[in-house]
């Protein structure tokens, strides 16, 4: 993991970024500016503990990272 300068949707946000991670998580504040709506609310459990996290699935969302974009779909 290493941090990196993102634009989501044009907002420019310091990122972890995780190789191997199966989601992309957005703190709430960056998901309050993102115009998307709320498709869904989801929780989400870790492995091997109780512990949960509140989520939301938005999109499709537009990522630059350097030169390169992608737009990033939920489904």
């Amino acid at each position: 993991m290493f941090p990196v300068y993102v634009w989501v949707n044009g907002l420019v946000e310091l990122a972890v970024v995780d190789t191997a991670a199966e989601v992309t998580l957005v703190s709430e504040l960056v998901e309050a500016q993102l115009p998307e709506e709320v498709l869904k609310h989801v929780y989400m459990r870790t492995a091997g503990r109780a512990l949960q996290m509140n989520g939301s699935i938005v999109g499709p969302v537009t990522i630059q990272l350097g030169e390169r974009e992608g737009i990033c779909s939920p489904y």
